[in-house]
């Protein structure tokens, strides 16, 4: 049996890990410049017999008839219609709105029928997603593209869609400016750092415009000088530089993939596993067999990083490296935040 043994002292982590030349605007948003989904339901004619032929998609095929002017008699007449199919339209507007006459890539997914490939997608009118918004802010229409083969019932239409109406996104409210912290970044810590960067900003003069209110937003008043420059205000307030960033100690692991991202300084308690034919030590004596590890120049001690690197040499599979990693973190041996993909 292999036996890896690392000695290591636990130290108390005394300060976060520390980046360096960042912009605000690299790690926050302005609330109101979000992106937003309009969605609707359509009809795709002209398919090579791939299409559903059900009750929903015959009665949306009579309505749009009607809506045409044309007469197609009874609605039962057009059962069985294999040629069309009752889809799913939806198109992105980027964070900072739209104007009419933009256009928009749309998606399209299919209810129930077998195939897109070949089809068109009618007219067909986009709203909000809110159920209580039913104006139109876009119009879809154009020939289905399969990006996917192995997934013909999804499709695209590139800039597919048209605006009808302009799509505002407010960024300021009652002389306030609202910055929303990137999930991967939120916390109480960077949310302070960010306020204090704003408020000793020399732009600022020493008025303290930035509160944080909770780990995720910072609110800044709009000062006097910028009362009719808001645009500029805030290209000023996410150009500030961020002289400390604190981050969380975290490891990511794709399973599917068998990435590994450690981040710097993990550190990991004393602690035995075995697993498979593997004997991993972390403290304890030091045994004739073992790989050395490189303590930290920062520390002294073995971080999560060095036991990684040992394996490696050791040629340990990295299905047996996640399993071993994901051990430590059930056994609370890690100091740091473990994120399973």
């Amino acid at each position: 049996m292999r036996r890896l043994l690392m000695t290591m002292t636990l130290l108390a982590v005394s300060s976060p890990t520390i980046l360096h030349a960042t912009d605000i605007g690299d790690i926050c948003r302005v609330k109101g410049q979000e992106s937003n989904t309009l969605h609707g339901m359509g009809l795709v004619v002209g398919l090579p017999g791939t299409g559903d032929g059900e009750t929903p998609t015959i009665m949306a095929l009579s309505q749009t008839f009607a809506l045409m002017g044309v007469s197609a008699g009874d609605a039962k007449s057009l059962k069985n219609l294999k040629n069309v199919a009752l889809v799913h339209v939806t198109a992105t507007i980027r964070p900072g709105g739209g104007q009419a006459g933009g256009e928009l890539d749309v998606r399209i997914s299919a209810l129930a029928a077998k195939s897109l490939a070949g089809g068109q997608l009618l007219a067909c009118p986009l709203t909000p997603l809110s159920p209580r918004d039913d104006r139109v802010f876009a119009q879809a229409l154009g020939p289905i593209k399969i990006e996917d083969a192995t997934q013909p019932t999804t499709g695209k239409i590139t800039a597919g869609a048209k605006l009808v109406r302009d799509v505002p996104q407010s960024f300021h409210n009652q002389g306030y400016v609202t910055l929303v912290l990137d999930d991967k970044h939120a916390g109480f810590g960077m949310a302070y750092e960010v306020e204090f960067a704003i408020n000793n900003d020399k732009e600022f003069n020493d008025t303290e415009p930035a509160r944080a209110i909770d780990a995720k937003t910072v609110i800044v008043e709009i000062p006097d000088t910028y009362s009719g420059h808001v645009v500029l205000f805030v290209s000023t307030l996410t150009s500030i530089p961020m002289q400390e960033l604190p981050r969380e100690k975290r490891i990511l692991i794709n399973q599917k993939s068998g990435v590994i991202a450690i981040g710097d300084r993990v550190e990991i308690l004393p602690v035995a596993i075995s697993h498979k034919s593997l004997t991993i030590e972390v403290g304890g004596e030091r045994y004739s067999q073992f790989v050395p590890l490189s303590p930290s120049t920062d520390t002294g001690t073995e971080s999560l990083k060095a036991l990684v690197a040992a394996m490696n040499a050791l040629r340990v599979s990295t299905e047996d490296t996640i399993e071993i990693i994901k051990t430590l973190d059930r056994q609370g041996a890690i100091y740091g935040k473990l994120i399973i993909e």
